[in-house]
């Protein structure tokens, strides 16, 4: 049982990190190439179920809009780091 808490604990970390990455790659990718390109979308769809939720609620809070830089996946990348960080 303690081997299973040890491998699910290590995929959970791997997940999150390629995560990270997806998030990392999403944002430079944005500033280099068309929306049209098939890995650019892949990253989309891997981070977008994680930012949405923040874009919501920072939309309805009213911070931080009409800005250059959407925020929300600043904020969603440093959430999902420090849940990689204190939980795993």
């Amino acid at each position: 049982m303690e081997l299973f808490m040890v491998v699910l604990a290590l995929m959970a970390q791997m997940m999150l990190s390629v995560l990270e990455l997806c998030f990392f790659l999403h944002a430079i990718l944005s500033w280099f190439v068309d929306e049209d390109n098939a890995f650019y979308r892949f990253t989309g769809l891997v981070v977008e179920p994680v930012v949405r939720p923040v874009r919501l609620l920072l939309y309805k809070m009213n911070w931080l809009q009409g800005g250059p830089m959407d925020f929300s996946y600043l904020i969603a990348f440093l959430l999902v780091s420090l849940v990689g960080l204190f939980f795993l």
